[in-house]
């Protein structure tokens, strides 16, 4: 009696957490729940008073310009990856038409900018924070970047495993 990857437990979990996989029932779920627990740690994040920056951040120059953007650059991909995933499946809470590129492009910013918008009316009510137009932005900025970049890796990845 030997080790059986097909019936064993991780190989189930495994293919049963594969976003791409057409088989599994809950993969392709799995992906929206990132977007979200990042976009948790954001409410999180400028719900304190002050965050501390890292170390030689307070001698560059627009240092917090660049969190920022960086912020909504990484929330941008994840959901760049998730409307991406679930536009393949087009099941249970459908997402009308999101099986275009530009759509979902389109989609994901949206979500980036809005999201954007509901953190600096946030930090508006937050003390020792306050409401920024040019952080709200920057934020949007990071958030469009993130389409064209997921789009740009996702063709190139899958031309190189077309190829081999």
């Amino acid at each position: 009696m030997g080790f059986n990857m097909k019936e064993s437990f991780f190989a189930k979990l495994i293919s049963a957490l594969n976003p791409y996989n057409r088989t599994s029932g809950l993969g392709y779920k799995v992906v929206w729940v990132l977007p979200i627990i990042y976009m948790i740690a954001i409410f999180f994040v400028s719900s304190q008073e002050r965050v501390a920056s890292p170390p030689g951040g307070e001698k560059i120059p627009n240092f917090d310009k660049f969190l920022h953007f960086l912020e909504y650059l990484i929330l941008g991909l994840l959901l760049a990856f998730a409307v991406d995933v679930y536009s393949l499946f087009q099941t249970g809470f459908r997402i009308e038409k999101l099986n275009t590129t530009t759509n979902a492009i389109a989609f994901s910013a949206i979500v980036c900018i809005l999201y954007g918008m509901s953190d600096e009316i946030h930090q508006y009510f937050v003390p020792g924070r306050s409401c920024d137009v040019l952080d709200l932005l920057v934020d949007s900025f990071g958030g469009i970047v993130a389409q064209p970049l997921f789009f740009a890796a996702k063709n190139k990845v899958s031309d190189y495993f077309r190829k081999n």
